[in-house]
This record gives structure tokens, C-alpha cells and sequence, in this order.
């Protein structure tokens, strides 16, 4: 938490593409300018780990087990297991 008063260093602060909530405590992320890196948490946000380094274009999520993955290359993933597989769904717009 940043005191008030306390100027906050925007250029070091990560540009996020998207932020999805996927139950309790647990968040999916990606970092624009990490060259789409992929992160998550579950614990609110107190530690996070890297899940993909790059690649990355968007990810949603509509409960703590589905959910979806673009990556910059115009593939879709989906995982219904909370993110531990991922499997293709969609390339160049085939199912």
C-alpha cells in the first residue's frame, strides 16, 4: 500500500491487457508491455507466478474451472480444469 502523499512511479508499474477473476482469491492476468507474459495468483494478489513468459493476448474466465486463453498468434485455448491443461480450440477461425 502506497502512503498518502507518496508519489508512485508509473512508468515501472506493468501495463495489464486483461484481468479475470476466477474464484476465490484466484486471478489470471496478462502484461502488455512483458511481451504478453501470463500470470496468476491465489491468494488475492499477495503472490503471483508466471505461467506463460510471452505469447499471450487475452485470457477470461467465467468460474474457477472454464476458461479462455488468445494468444497472439490468433489461437484460442480453453481449459476446464482451472488452467492446469489447456487444450486448442480454435486456429484461423476453425473449430
Amino acid at each position: 500500500q502506497t502512503p498518502p502523499n507518496t508519489a508512485v512511479n508509473q512508468s515501472s508499474a506493468p501495463r495489464f491487457g486483461s484481468v479475470s477473476a476466477a474464484g476465490d482469491g484466484k486471478f489470471w492476468a496478462t502484461i502488455e508491455d512483458q511481451d504478453g507474459k501470463l500470470i496468476s495468483t491465489a491468494d488475492g494478489g499477495a503472490t503471483w507466478q508466471t505461467i506463460r513468459e510471452k505469447g499471450v493476448a487475452g485470457i477470461s474466465f467465467t468460474d474457477e474451472n472454464r476458461g479462455w486463453l488468445s494468444d497472439r498468434d490468433g489461437q484460442i485455448f480453453s481449459t476446464g480444469d482451472g488452467g492446469k491443461t489447456w487444450s486448442k480450440t480454435l486456429r484461423d477461425g476453425t473449430i
